[in-house]
């Protein structure tokens, strides 16, 4: 799905920079129209620096600044390629730009889910779960556009059960189980949330079509049953990456080969 979004709000710096925040979060790029030729520098970003400056280098170590050229009689210009961020911050126009997002996102109906608690809090998280699974999906789940453009079996577990939550469309649900079985990530724990990603597909979709079709690959490259012995895996042939803070590891021995992590991971498996 293809949509465009004027900017919720829209104001001129001191030094004469335009600010637009789009209002939330998107996938996507922007058009933006020069009347003559001109030249704006466009930064985008997921955050702001201050109330007139947009983060347009990111916490991810992507920069989203680039030069823009308009011809003598004017043109509209787009971006190509696919970005994540709600600001944008024009340098060089001063004119008030006509800008617009373009967001690029995976069909999605608002009417699959609706809450209206008066709590703004709770509503506000509500809000944010839902327009997070429609507007920053694609064909598949991936951790993050600005980050790893990748669809890691751990994320899509969080984020599949969003998006069953917040609406009734299971393709890209579909198309990311498919991937995933067949384009494993490299950690021992990711792998292993296959299995409980794929019981809770099918517990919310009966897709036993997807089962069937997938199922050698399923049993012979989504577990290491195969290697108990005694109800234990001594040591597991991948790296393992337990995601934690430092600072929680609570004396964890991670370079221990029988690694309880992956173990638990394991039994949740058989079960």
């Amino acid at each position: 799905i293809i949509s465009y979004h004027k900017p919720v709000s829209k104001w001129k710096t001191s030094d004469g920079r335009w600010i637009c925040d789009f209002g939330q979060e998107m996938i996507g790029s922007i058009s933006l129209v020069g009347d003559k030729a001109d030249f704006a520098e466009i930064r985008l970003g997921e955050e702001m620096l201050d109330k007139d400056r947009v983060r347009f280098q990111l916490r991810a170590n992507t920069c989203y600044q680039e030069m823009w050229y308009f011809k003598e009689k004017g043109q509209k210009l787009e971006n190509f390629g696919l970005r994540i961020f709600r600001y944008a911050e024009i340098c060089g126009f001063k004119n008030e730009p006509e800008i617009e997002n373009i967001s690029i996102h995976a069909p999605f109906d608002d009417n699959d889910s609706y809450i209206n608690t008066n709590i703004e809090a709770l509503d506000r998280i509500y809000n944010l779960c839902k327009n997070t699974i429609k507007y920053c999906n694609t064909d598949m789940y991936t951790d993050c556009f600005s980050r790893e453009r990748i669809c890691y079996e751990a994320d899509s577990y969080i984020t599949m059960r969003t998006n069953f939550a917040v609406s009734g469309d299971t393709r890209v649900a579909a198309r990311s189980m498919e991937f995933i079985i067949h384009h494993q990530t490299w950690p021992v724990e990711w792998k292993q949330m296959i299995l409980p990603l794929l019981d809770r597909y099918l517990m919310h979709t009966a897709d036993f079509a997807l089962l069937k079709r997938n199922w050698d690959a399923i049993v012979n490259d989504c577990s290491y049953h195969h290697l108990m012995q005694n109800g234990i895996i001594e040591k597991f042939p991948h790296k393992h990456i337990i995601d934690w803070p430092y600072r929680e590891l609570g004396n964890f021995d991670l370079n221990s080969d029988a690694l309880s992590v992956p173990n638990f991971l394991n039994y949740a498996g058989l079960k």
